[in-house]
């Protein structure tokens, strides 16, 4: 029998090849990856685990690198079943209790959107190798094997588990995963500090750059200005509709995070907790370039902030019912001033009714920024559109979650 070709016994060769038959987000070219990143069956890898011992230990790699879980009792089985993997211990699934949490509309509505020229980004990772029911007896990983999965995960995504009883699976994750990359956790109804801290304080620095936490309402500053002190490496922060995180968190944030380059702290409740005090350090100290603030107890000092410090790569801020925004905010964006935002794509102004600048807003739109407004800016912009002549057509922004 022939020996196989030298190339497909190079593990940087087998794991692009693994990475071609099921494709996952990576390094700063996902985005142009996105459209073959959505949902996919990685069963058809199963026979790469059988050709040999190299290939094994690649597709399991493979297959341990981005972690799913959603809110099936299947996914919540597997889920359960992945944390008992990875501490070597059984860990029993608790009963199910009622949720209390947001809607997954309420949250969309606190995105910041993507320009309407851009395809929507899938909103999950690739799947959880344990997303199917599973066998009925599985065989006892071997310690070499746990210690690869340990090893290999990157990211790790739970969609709205209700699991009050998940701190134990969650520990054993947080203790074991000392590689990870990204962790999100998505309307989780029952996540606190305690259940957080773990994944923050798992190396004396921590090689987490992804944290989202979007409506995880129970999470507060106490384990934000944890994650700031220990993920220096920080490039995206979501912490939509955590109506308990301030000013305090974000300026810790601030200063400790200098690539962050996402940042949402969107809400609907307790507004006056996120100020402009936190957000003009944002500017100054980081490289923000995509901001969602809607809800939140700003005024003008925010934008012009963003505009002196972040004016060359600003792309995206959301500042919908934002009530203390005036025409200063929006004058500081547009090409006339020295402050101009070349990149800005998408600004968010719904609800803002101090806003009553519309040469600035079309100027804005000239320029095919997409921007948000009510109907009641929509027909005040139009009117004047009628009155001086001018095209009032409006690129409107995609939302995604």
């Amino acid at each position: 029998m022939d020996s196989p070709h030298l190339a497909v016994q190079l593990p940087e060769v087998v794991s692009q090849i693994l990475w071609h038959l099921a494709p996952y987000d990576s390094g700063p070219d996902a985005k142009q990856h996105h459209n073959i990143t959505h949902y996919r069956d990685k069963h058809h890898l199963a026979p790469c685990l059988l050709v040999n011992r190299l290939w094994h230990e690649c597709t399991l790699r493979h297959l341990w690198r981005h972690v799913v879980f959603e809110d099936t009792k299947t996914d919540i089985a597997a889920f359960y079943h992945f944390a008992s993997v990875l501490a070597n211990t059984r860990i029993t699934l608790p009963k199910p209790l009622p949720s209390t949490s947001l809607s997954s509309t309420t949250l969309s509505s606190l995105s910041v959107s993507t320009p309407s020229f851009c395809e929507s980004p899938s909103s999950r990772l690739t799947p959880s190798p344990s997303t199917k029911p599973l066998p009925p007896s599985p065989p006892p990983p071997t310690t070499s094997s746990i210690d690869l999965y340990r090893k290999s995960i990157r990211s790790v995504t739970l969609r709205r588990i209700k699991e009050k009883a998940m701190h134990e699976s969650l520990a054993a994750v947080a203790h074991h995963a000392t590689h990870l990359q990204r962790l999100e956790l998505y309307i989780c109804d029952h996540v606190t500090n305690a259940c957080l801290v773990p994944f923050f304080l798992v190396q004396p620095q921590t090689h987490l750059t992804h944290v989202s936490l979007a409506g995880c309402h129970r999470v507060s500053d106490e384990s934000i200005v944890v994650l700031a002190r220990h993920a220096p490496d920080l490039v995206h922060l979501d912490l939509r509709a955590c109506g308990l995180i301030s000013d305090v968190s974000v300026m810790a944030i601030a200063q400790s995070c200098p690539w962050l380059r996402h940042l949402n702290v969107g809400r609907i409740r307790e507004r006056s907790r996120i100020t402009s005090q936190s957000m003009v350090m944002i500017a100054k100290h980081t490289q923000v370039t995509v901001l969602g603030l809607a809800g939140c107890d700003i005024d003008d000092h925010t934008l012009l902030a963003l505009a002196q410090y972040r004016h060359k790569t600003l792309e995206r801020v959301s500042v919908n019912s934002c009530s203390h925004i005036t025409n200063r905010s929006i004058q500081c964006l547009v090409k006339s001033t020295p402050l101009d935002c070349p990149q800005l794509s998408v600004f968010e102004m719904k609800e803002c009714h101090r806003i009553d600048d519309w040469y600035t807003v079309h100027a804005l739109a000239e320029r095919k920024v997409s921007l948000t407004m009510n109907d009641q800016q929509k027909y005040e912009f139009q009117e004047w559109c009628v009155r001086n002549g001018k095209n009032g057509m409006i690129n409107t922004p995609i939302k995604h979650t």
